[in-house]
């Protein structure tokens, strides 16, 4: 030790909660394309819960038998609360 810094910190890259498990992927953020994808749907006339419906569909579709992980990861499903919300911001922005 020195008498600059009279002590020694030691740092473990770990996390005191399970990382990878549905309940904490459910709060990833959306993926950008994705919430392209929904910007896309809005704009073809989508309202939030069509648009969920549609996108639901695609995932389902794409991932086969591996949808219901997939759905269980925020970042490729969003809750109708965040399609919702991205619907309202979208709105504002083109219509004031």
């Amino acid at each position: 030790m020195s008498k600059t810094h009279p002590c020694v910190v030691n740092i473990k890259n770990g996390h005191n909660h399970v990382v990878n498990s549905a309940a904490t992927l459910k709060y990833r953020d959306l993926c950008p394309d994705i919430r392209q994808k929904f910007v896309d749907l809005f704009r073809c006339g989508h309202n939030p819960a069509s648009a969920l419906k549609c996108h639901k569909t695609d995932l389902m579709i794409e991932k086969g038998g591996d949808y219901y992980k997939a759905a269980a990861d925020g970042m490729l499903m969003p809750n109708y609360s965040v399609v919702s919300k991205l619907f309202e911001k979208e709105f504002s922005r083109t219509y004031g």
